[in-house]
């Protein structure tokens, strides 16, 4: 179990918590809040590359990441950036719909900028 999961079930459980775990849940929550602003979870499904969907489109971390990296000053993109973006996009409450390609993960959003 990593680092993370443990300071968000600690967090979640009401669990004192360390300087060093308060200041990694902020950041935790801070990444999120960035990540929504930019895109949100489509109200339809993709359904085939083919189709016209007026709503979402598929996006690559690396293009998610350049979009924070474009909207906000303080992203810093760095070596754990694609998969915190894919850990956060998949999270239970999110869940957006994924595909896997040869060239990595892209994931069906909507673009809210």
């Amino acid at each position: 179990m990593t680092a993370r999961i443990t300071i968000i079930k600690n967090y979640r459980n009401k669990e004192t918590l360390r300087l060093v775990e308060l200041q990694e849940l902020a950041s935790i929550i801070r990444e999120g809040e960035m990540l929504m602003a930019v895109v949100q979870k489509p109200r339809m499904a993709a359904t085939n590359d083919s189709d016209p969907v007026e709503e979402g489109r598929w996006m690559s971390l690396k293009d998610i990441s350049a979009l924070l990296k474009k909207h906000f000053k303080g992203y810093k993109e760095d070596t754990g950036s694609f998969q915190k973006i894919g850990n956060y996009l998949n999270r239970p409450e999110y869940k957006f719909q994924s595909r896997h390609a040869m060239d990595g993960n892209y994931y069906w959003v909507k673009l809210k900028v």
